[in-house]
């Protein structure tokens, strides 16, 4: 076992060194180290203001060997494990000796990292700057090395323009988009397995990670499938949150289930930048805090938390809160380490559809908020979507894990019951081989508009990839064109999905596919056709919404309009009950509560004990969430097909009304404050 995967890690950075000479920085890092790192509870430092300028920190060993000896001999006394952090992504003095290191637009000019700094080539000069910088670094008594980036965007510039010509037989100018993309990918991985190649050679006990995409398109060339073999953690920026009135009540959550599920049994982590988007000088709340730990530990990640600026910003309520939960994690390090996430329901992320068909990609240091995608036609956002049914499925309290392409090639399908694919427009041949198998066997599926209508880099297919599964035939695509308000949804034949519905008009999203059932296949709701306004009466014309279907010993139940976008931008209620109850009719809940739709519940079972993670994110109906509301008297059952003989929660609150029940137990939380986590054994 490395030493990575012993216990839970409380990773520290401040992310700067605002100090104004060399006296002055040593002085500071010195106050970091003993002050903060320590002080504050973390096991772990990623290192970089010790050879930090402002907010940059690169490496080099004639400036900083023995400043990094001399620190090193101080964390190794206090049994801190230090992690040097590295920029791989842009420049700053270095621009004006390598012009030519620079990644290059159409034009020739730079290609900027937050306005001012000109992003690195990976193909360029200081590849093999990089490698040897890394191999001096191996060489000192380092525990691990970060890699901030890398990052590939469009670039032009010689270095990317030989050899494109070298692999696509043309120049880059003339590179689509679909080319440029995948270009960068491989780019990146074979800089990454070079990078891997040169640290493992010197130091196999030298962990090794990045900050990896995560249900994201792969706009920097950072894909963490083709990734994952050269690092020894997964990461993502789940806790770098641009907050606002907008963001999702689980921002942290789906990024940490997501690198779970990739990492291949491989440790994750949840990047917490403590300060609040893009105010590198303005701090979290303390709830907000308290939150983003508590969604990466429910979910299985370790725990990173940095600091954009001088360390007194850990005198507010964001800093007193990662303060607190560092040593609620040192005292409970037991739950944090070994457990699994259960679940009979998967929803699937499509990377295939995030790159090629479209797809929004939320605002991060490395990207602006954009869509990504080459589709033209009738489209969907498939980011979108995919947050919709999430969001359903949260408030629904549906466990559920995520799953990929190479998840459902690997045979994971077999873990589940259910899989949901939100406007999963792209699809392999091989992988719609593998969900029709998955049906057939007795698996059930969950689909939406044009899920499975476009070949892996998105080309219209001759037909739906899993057109028999769900018993369709496409007629064609059908848009609402005054837009939200303009159709409606009626009930045809009875069915579990349409049970309990507020009334018998349903709001129809803004886009559908125009289908007819196969023979067997059942239509159980309509829409009406485009309304030329939504002040005049519901034409009696109508197509299918709902079509249940059942293939070989499994069910299929296909939503023809683009619902998992619709539900993500207009939270219909009634969208929410059809997915509950099409989830629910089809797999077996594995947890029941009459808990609120903003509390969080993820179980996890670590061999024979569970844990339950109760997460409160009840606010005042805004963000950033500056007030809890305290939950009273919430009820829980747990179907888990085990016997059980206690219940305890670590804040030591009994839990009341106790109760074997035959698939499992009952029992209820008098208050939920903020985070719980009740033990079953």
């Amino acid at each position: 076992m490395r030493w990575w995967e012993k216990q839970p890690l409380i990773i520290s950075a401040v992310q700067c060194n605002y100090g104004k000479d060399e006296k002055e920085r040593a002085k500071i890092s010195e106050q970091i180290l003993n002050e903060y790192t320590i002080g504050y509870g973390f096991n772990t430092e990623q290192l970089f203001h010790l050879a930090a300028s402002y907010a940059k920190g690169h490496y080099t060993d004639e400036k900083e060997a023995l400043k990094l000896d001399e620190y090193l001999k101080k964390t190794r006394a206090a049994g801190l494990r230090v992690i040097v952090y590295i920029n791989i992504h842009c420049m700053d003095e270095m621009y004006s000796e390598h012009p030519d290191w620079a990644q290059r637009d159409a034009s020739g000019n730079p290609l900027m990292a937050y306005d001012v700094f000109p992003y690195i080539c990976l193909r360029s000069g200081y590849r093999e700057y990089i490698k040897e910088s890394f191999a001096n670094l191996c060489r000192r008594d380092i525990d691990g090395i970060f890699l901030d980036g890398p990052v590939m965007l469009e670039c032009h510039c010689p270095a990317c323009d030989k050899e494109f010509k070298e692999t696509y037989g043309k120049p880059i100018s003339e590179a689509t988009y679909i080319e440029h993309m995948n270009f960068n990918i491989d780019g990146v991985a074979d800089f990454m397995r070079e990078i891997h190649d040169t640290v493992k050679s010197i130091n196999p006990n030298i962990l090794l990670y990045l900050n990896n995409s995560a249900l994201c398109a792969d706009v920097t060339g950072s894909n963490t499938r083709k990734l994952e073999p050269y690092v020894d953690l997964l990461g993502a920026e789940g806790g770098f949150v641009w907050v606002n009135k907008e963001t999702p009540l689980w921002h942290v959550s789906p990024m940490a289930k997501m690198i779970e599920t990739q990492a291949k049994g491989k440790p994750t982590v949840i990047f917490i930048a403590g300060d609040y988007k893009p105010w590198s000088f303005c701090m979290h709340t303390y709830h907000e805090t308290k939150i983003y730990y508590a969604q990466s530990l429910a979910n299985g990640a370790n725990v990173w938390y940095g600091i954009h600026g001088p360390i007194e910003q850990m005198n507010t309520g964001g800093g007193r809160a990662a303060i607190e939960m560092n040593a609620f994690i040192n005292e409970h390090k037991d739950i944090f380490s070994g457990s699994e996430a259960q679940s009979k329901v998967a929803l699937m992320w499509s990377q295939d559809s995030a790159n090629y068909y479209s797809s929004s990609v939320r605002k991060t240091d490395f990207t602006d908020a954009r869509h990504a995608g080459t589709q033209q036609e009738v489209s969907s956002d498939h980011y979108a979507a995919f947050m919709g049914y999430y969001e359903a499925l949260m408030r629904n309290h549906i466990q559920h894990g995520l799953i990929d392409e190479e998840s459902i090639l690997d045979g994971e399908l077999s873990n589940y019951d259910l899989l949901i694919l939100p406007t999963c427009a792209c699809m392999r041949d091989e992988v719609a081989d593998k969900i029709r198998e998955f049906v057939a066997n007795g698996g059930n599926l969950i689909s939406e508009f044009d899920t499975g209508f476009y070949n892996q880099y998105g080309t219209r297919a001759d037909s739906p990839k899993l057109a028999d599964v769900q018993g369709i035939k496409v007629k064609g695509f059908v848009t609402y064109p005054a837009g939200v308000g303009s159709g409606y949804q009626w009930v045809t034949n009875e069915c579990p999905v349409t049970a309990g519905l507020s009334w018998k008009h349903t709001a129809a999203p803004t886009l559908a596919t125009n289908v007819e059932p196969l023979a067997g296949a059942v239509v159980n709701a309509e829409y009406c056709v485009p309304m030329k306004s939504r002040y005049v009466d519901i034409p009696k014309d109508s197509f299918p919404s709902i079509i249940s279907n059942t293939y070989g010993k499994g069910k299929s139940v296909y939503f023809t309009g683009a619902l998992g976008e619709f539900y993500s931008n207009n939270t219909n209620p009634d969208h929410k009950r059809m997915i509950k109850n099409a989830v629910c009719d089809m797999a077996d809940p594995l947890v029941e509560t009459n808990a609120p739709g903003s509390v969080e519940v993820v179980l996890r079972r670590q061999n024979n004990r569970y844990f339950l993670h109760v997460i409160n994110i009840t606010g005042e109906m805004e963000r950033p969430i500056d007030r809890l509301i305290p939950i009273k008297d919430v009820d829980f059952r747990l179907n888990l097909d085990t016997e059980v003989s206690s219940v305890k929660t670590v804040s030591g609150k009994s839990a009341a009304n106790i109760k074997k029940t035959e698939n499992g137990m009952e029992f209820t939380l008098p208050e939920i404050t903020d985070y719980e986590i009740v033990i079953i054994e």
